[in-house]
């Protein structure tokens, strides 16, 4: 039974082995942007008006009531994707 379970890939009998998802195991799971140590020789961006009301919407379209830091996040890099554009 030990052999069969280890040839499958599933490590209990109750939860069998889906075929292609096996190797989700195996694979190293991304660090959380909270989890990571802030970058050492970038400046952090400063958030426009309009990337602040991005994120908000961003944020109201969630279900949340203001934007936490992975709107903030997504905001500035919009922002620097986009040229700054002259009024």
């Amino acid at each position: 039974m030990t052999d069969l379970r280890l040839a499958t890939g599933s490590l209990s009998p109750d939860f069998p082995c889906v075929a292609g998802l096996s190797f989700a195991m195996t694979t190293k799971p991304k660090s959380k942007p909270w989890m990571k140590s802030n970058p050492k020789k970038k400046a952090p961006t400063k958030l426009t008006k309009a990337s602040k009301t991005a994120a908000e919407a961003r944020a109201r379209k969630a279900g949340r009531p203001y934007p936490n830091l992975i709107d903030n996040m997504w905001a500035a890099q919009q922002q620097k994707r986009k040229p700054a554009s002259t009024d």
